[in-house]
């Protein structure tokens, strides 16, 4: 077992842009050294496929022709990660650095544990 097992974070966006920048600026800032981020773009037509190309060019992209969904968008995501454990995250989420590192040593220290959450606050 490593030490840093890979999280996958898996992150759908159908035309959201702006939601993104604060998502993605945000997951590229957490302090676990062994992520990769996964973007299911859902069949969006605003330039977010751009966007993360320009800026976020490790990303994992994939882009769909059409929306399929909620459920259908996250399971090609997770179909497409490589992790260990594997984090949904809509595209308005924005994460603290620290806040993976815990969930991990807890899954890894119980294995009771199926699933996971961290805690949520809303901004508004």
């Amino acid at each position: 077992m490593s030490k840093y097992p890979l999280v996958s974070f898996v992150i759908l966006n159908w035309n959201g842009r702006k939601r993104l920048e604060r998502c993605l600026a945000s997951v590229v800032n957490v302090k676990y050294p062994s992520i990769e981020i996964v973007v299911v773009n859902n069949g969006s037509t605003d330039d977010s496929e751009e966007f993360i190309k320009k800026n976020y060019p490790k990303i994992k992209l994939i882009n769909l022709k059409k929306n399929v969904g909620y459920a259908g968008g996250k399971n090609i995501g997770v179909a497409k990660a490589r992790g260990k454990y594997i984090l949904g995250l809509d595209n308005d989420t924005i994460v603290t650095p620290g806040f993976l590192n815990p969930l991990v040593e807890d899954l890894e220290n119980d294995p009771t544990l199926g699933i996971i959450q961290p805690q949520i606050r809303s901004l508004i």
